[in-house]
This record gives C-alpha cells, sequence and structure tokens, in this order.
C-alpha cells in the first residue's frame, strides 16, 4: 500500500472514529439530559464529515482516482447524509435527532471498510459514462430516502405522544409535525428525481452492454416497481390531498421497496 492509500485508509478510520465519538454524546446527552453533550455530537459529525469532504477534494486535486470501487460510494452516501443532518440543524432544530441519522450513517461507513473486489470502475470500461451516472444517482438518492424515512419515523413518534398527551423526553424537542412533514415530502420529491436519473442510465448502461434498453434482470424489474410507487405516492399526495398520518404510512412502501432494491442490487 503506497504512502497516500494509507494516508487515505487513516482519514476516513479518523472520520468513522469521529462518527462513532458523536454517537456516544448523543446516548449520553439523552441518558443525562446534557444540551453541552449533544452540542459536542454535532461538532463531532461536521468535523467528521468535513474531514471527509477534504479528502474528497484531496484525492481530486492530486489526481487520484474518485468513485473506483464501491467504498467511495459508501463514503459519498455517508458524508451527503451527515450534512444534510448538520443543515437540519440550523434551519429547522432537528437536534434531537441525532441518534437516528446517526445510525444508518455509521452503517455506511461499515459497509464502506468491507473488502469488496466486484466493483472497479475504469474509465476506458464500455459503458463507462452511463454506470458512472447509474452509481451516483443510487448513493446520492440512498441518503436522501434516509433524510425523508428518519422524518417520517419522527412524525409518527411525535403524533402517537401527542394523541397520548404525554409529550415528554426525547420527542418533545422534536419539530413541528408540519416541519416534519415538509421535510418528508422534500426529501421524497428530490430523491424521486435522482431515482428517475437511476432508472434512464440503468437502461443506457444495459443497452450499451447487451443491446437492449430492458433486459428482465431483477434489479431493473424492481427499480421500476420502486419507482412507480413514489410516483403513486407523489401523486396522491397532490391530487387527493394524502397529507400527515395516512401520506407518511403510504411512503414507507416505497422506501420498503428501494432498501429491497438495495439489497438485491449488492448481492
Amino acid at each position: 500500500m503506497s504512502h497516500s492509500q494509507s494516508l487515505i485508509s487513516g482519514l476516513h478510520g479518523f472520520a468513522m472514529a469521529l462518527y462513532l465519538l458523536a454517537t456516544l454524546f448523543y446516548l449520553l446527552r439523552h441518558i443525562l439530559s446534557s444540551t453541552r453533550l449533544g452540542a459536542l455530537g454535532l461538532r463531532s459529525v461536521l468535523l467528521a464529515s468535513v474531514v471527509q469532504i477534504i479528502l474528497f477534494i484531496g484525492r481530486f486535486a492530486s489526481g487520484l482516482p474518485l468513485f473506483e470501487t464501491l467504498s467511495d460510494y459508501f463514503q459519498l452516501s455517508a458524508v451527503v447524509l451527515a450534512m444534510s443532518y448538520v443543515v437540519l440543524c440550523f434551519t429547522k432544530r432537528f437536534y434531537s435527532a441525532g441518534l437516528l441519522f446517526l445510525a444508518p450513517i455509521n452503517l455506511l461507513l461499515i459497509l464502506s471498510f468491507i473488502p469488496n473486489e466486484g466493483l472497479s470502475i475504469s474509465q476506458a470500461a464500455p459503458g463507462h459514462g452511463y454506470l458512472f451516472l447509474h452509481l451516483v444517482s443510487i448513493f446520492l438518492s440512498l441518503p436522501i430516502f434516509c433524510v425523508a424515512f428518519v422524518s417520517a419515523v419522527m412524525f409518527l413518534m411525535l403524533e402517537q405522544k401527542i394523541k397520548s398527551k404525554h409529550l415528554s423526553g426525547l420527542v418533545s424537542r422534536f419539530p413541528s409535525l408540519a416541519v416534519l412533514e415538509e421535510i418528508h415530502y422534500r426529501s421524497i420529491y428530490v430523491a424521486f428525481l435522482l431515482f428517475t436519473f437511476v432508472i434512464f442510465s440503468g437502461a443506457g448502461y444495459a443497452k450499451m452492454m447487451t443491446g437492449h434498453y430492458i433486459t428482465g434482470d431483477l434489479k431493473q424489474i424492481l427499480s421500476v416497481l420502486s419507482w412507480v410507487l413514489l410516483a403513486v405516492f407523489l401523486n396522491f399526495r397532490v391530487s387527493q390531498g394524502w397529507q400527515g398520518h395516512k401520506g407518511i404510512i403510504l411512503s414507507f412502501a416505497g422506501f420498503a421497496s428501494v432498501l429491497l432494491l438495495f439489497i438485491v442490487g449488492l448481492t
């Protein structure tokens, strides 16, 4: 392993350690009810994401290949999700959702450290442009889907507490139902647009490799099914006024199909 590769690996490990430290801070924050620990957790997330961004910029500036393995794409998803959380904290007061965001962030980083030789992208390979766009679209849509899912879970938790008239603890510090629903809908909409790029770039790559846009592959079938479910949700939300609890529940069908597609894609 070269010196530059060792440095990159070390910095990735440092970022992972910061995210785990942030998780510890948030756990202690909820146990001890200390806002100072929550602030330290947020700063750790911010510092970890900055380290990851610097790594991407440094690799690009030094001429090292970007997005050459599956690990790079998981790192991309993790940093996008982390920065989304930081932005939501400063704009929508999502401070109390730290653990809900750090769970998928840590999972993505763990996946990025698992050796995978099945994906090695060469710019000279046939259909490289389509494959690059396809993978980037997938791993950009993934953290946005995570934002939508977390905001949906927070909405249901807060709604249940309000109905039971026992609003206290962690849930009492969530943003309002209106804010959570707004974030949920906007996240689904952005993820749907990105997922549309996933569909078209995947079809283009299939055409380059097989001569056919549609190959009957299980991943293609699940992709189209997921896209249709999300399109139905967005259409019903506008045309039928499916907002609030009903819209949140319907969106979980889309989440489930996307998760299944992701699992199938990794196997």
